[in-house]
């Protein structure tokens, strides 16, 4: 693959010099043209050598409240003080390391690729990892993978994810060894795991199947029983796609199991680049054995080629866990050529990203598997049926892959479909930030609510403050007050749910599951970022704005041209050049800035082919309809 052969000559060279990529050329028969244009989309490549030291300190949403924006400017002032060019100092986006804020990314060309995660900065710590790194000096602060490893697992960190849990190593990939015993007829040690479950489906289940709307006629067709069960304990757990869509995991698996072609393949996504996101980097850390078994017994049941796993850059300590775990599967054989002694071959591999948010859009992150730019695709067809070259393909998000072995190993599925609270369905994890006492990611049942997750999870609001701003999906789903007012929620929440004639909804009460907040009409993803009673919420509305700006393709002339003119808006917002009059108009949303801005928003929904177009608008729209206070301190001259 291009890209692979680029991260090696980047690695060795610290950037892509003109004659490395004219001998890749010629040693791989790829056109120059070719190699400079995927090499230039990418942010993580550098077409130019760089000075010896590059930081880049991450400006966005938790870190952005913990003042990286001043640390940003001190840090470039000071470097403008220089004589050298030994070092750059650069803003960066998101680095998935909003529980530790503020965050910097320091690389010593050196040292080539290699990049360095540096997390709880402050002036004075930042200043001497600098030191360090241009005197080449090792005696530096703890880093990010250093203090990582002084991890443990207390009462907030309660994993029923991993059925292995505090068992040997050698009982892993359970799911696997049971699926080739069953189908192939051998006779493997399990260990003391339990045996393997019958067969024979729950005929409550197979109730449930018969239902047209459940796919139950094709799949209890599945002539093989181990994969009818497999299918069988993902429909009874109810698990769904954890990466935002929430669509039905075992109907995507099915649709690709039935789709024709000589080849498949699995991929995982795990380019976790929104802003606040971060449970999908724990997992791949703490559990990665969870992972490769899923991809494993996904390509198992669905016949595919080959597994990739697809990893952000940023994510050095989890590319290296997953790659070891990779290889410690092969030498089980449960993986790579001929699986448990068969003949069924299934390799998986690691494929590191070149960096850049969108690669988290899964039509771009199949773009940048095939060595192309990562602009998203037109759809249909989808990518199971016509996915990676072209072939069906799987692609799940982390943690979606992570649940596969503990529904499938524990009865039939039926535990994840109970582990909800009341009316939910199954577990999952919530990543949560900004001003709250804990940030961390936790794993919990669907359907406890907001207040649950902050007061018994991350340890309260900080420092005692009031909760003043929610983002339930990062910046995408924009800035929700506590208070919500119902003309925000759908009509059938708010008959359900509130008394008659109230005007406003806790939003502390919500309870968290994807079903609940599309019943609601609001947005909610994994990472969630918490705003207490002092944020400005003008000055974090700019920073996800200019985020989703930095981060467009380019490729669609309305996302590309509208996140800009977004930025133009905001910052003259942020510079009071506008009246109250002149946000507000008439006072209905219809005229003024606020109507040009909803207008702008649904030209880019309406337009853009994937979704960062669509809630590039959402923090700025979401700001002038609930939060007028803060607007007002910005207007012109203080007056309307």
């Amino acid at each position: 693959m291009i890209v692979q052969h680029l991260h090696e000559i980047q690695h060795r060279c610290g950037y892509l010099p003109e004659n490395e990529l004219r001998a890749l050329s010629a040693r791989t028969g790829t056109r120059l043209y070719r190699l400079q244009e995927v090499a230039s989309f990418f942010p993580h490549f550098r077409l130019k050598q760089p000075p010896r030291v590059t930081v880049r300190i991450c400006r966005d949403m938790s870190c952005h409240l913990r003042g990286a924006c001043e640390l940003l400017e001190k840090t470039q002032r000071a470097a403008s003080k220089r004589s050298d060019d030994q070092l750059v100092v650069e803003g960066a986006s998101c680095l998935g390391r909003c529980d530790r804020p503020p965050v910097a990314m320091i690389s010593n060309v050196d040292h080539g690729d290699h990049e360095q995660v540096y997390t709880d900065l402050d002036k004075e710590k930042l200043a001497n990892v600098i030191k360090a790194a241009i005197k080449k000096n090792d005696d530096q602060p703890l880093a990010d993978g250093d203090s990582d490893k002084n991890w443990q697992p207390d009462q907030h960190h309660v994993w029923e994810i991993d059925p292995y849990a505090g068992k040997p190593e050698s009982q892993r990939y359970a799911v696997v060894r049971q699926m080739v015993q069953q189908t192939r007829g051998l006779d493997l040690e399990l260990g003391d795991m339990e045996e393997p479950p019958e067969n024979d489906i729950p005929q409550e289940v197979l109730d449930q199947l018969a239902d047209p709307d459940n796919l139950g006629p094709p799949i209890l067709q599945e002539p093989d029983p181990e994969r009818k069960r497999i299918f069988a304990a993902l429909f009874t757990g109810g698990l769904l796609g954890m990466g935002g869509a929430g669509g039905r995991a075992y109907k995507k698996w099915f649709d690709v199991r039935k789709a024709k072609g000589d080849q498949k393949y699995v991929v995982c996504n795990g380019d976790e680049s929104e802003p606040g996101t971060f449970k999908d980097r724990e997992i791949l850390l703490r559990a990665p054995h969870l992972v490769v078994e899923g991809v494993i017994v996904a390509g198992l049941v669905l016949n595919a080629t080959r597994g990739y796993i697809y990893i952000r850059h940023e994510f050095q300590e989890q590319i290296a866990a997953v790659r070891q775990e990779v290889a410690r599967a092969e030498r089980l054989g449960v993986c790579g050529e001929h699986v448990l002694g068969t003949d069924r071959n299934f390799p998986v591999e690691v494929f590191v990203s070149p960096g850049g948010y969108i690669c988290g859009e899964q039509t771009a992150l199949i773009q940048a598997l095939e060595d192309k730019r990562a602009e998203p695709r037109n759809r249909p067809p989808e990518l199971q049926t016509n996915g990676l070259w072209d072939r069906p393909t799987l692609l799940n998000n982390v943690e979606t892959l992570a649940w596969v072995p503990s529904i499938a190993l524990r009865d039939e599925g039926k535990w994840f479909s109970a582990a909800g609270r009341a009316k939910y369905q199954g577990r999952r994890f919530y990543s949560i930030s900004g001003d709250v006492a804990r940030p961390g990611a936790y794993e919990v049942p669907n359907g406890i609510t907001l207040r649950e997750l902050i007061n018994d999870h991350a340890g309260g609001m900080r420092d005692g403050t009031e909760l003043k701003a929610v983002a339930l999906s990062g910046p995408s789903g924009g800035f929700l007050p506590r208070m919500l007012p119902v003309e925000y929620l759908t009509e059938g929440f708010v008959n359900a749910t509130l008394d008659a004639g109230a005007t406003h909804f806790d939003m502390l009460d919500m309870e968290l599951d994807i079903n609940a907040s599309r019943k609601m009409g609001v947005m909610m993803g994994a990472g969630m970022v918490m705003f207490g009673e002092t944020a400005d919420m003008v000055s974090a509305a700019l920073a996800c704005t200019e985020f989703y700006r930095n981060e467009s393709c380019g490729k669609c002339v309305p996302c590309r041209i509208g996140s800009q003119k977004l930025v133009e808006l905001m910052t003259k917002i942020a510079d009071r050049q506008f009246t109250l009059e002149e946000i507000y108009g008439n006072g209905n949303g219809a005229s003024g800035l606020r109507g040009l801005v909803r207008d702008l928003a649904d030209t880019m929904r309406l337009t853009t082919i994937c979704g960062l177009g669509f809630v590039a608008p959402s923090p700025f729209s979401s700001l002038l309809d609930h939060f007028r206070d803060d607007v007002e301190a910005y207007v012109k001259n203080g007056k309307s």
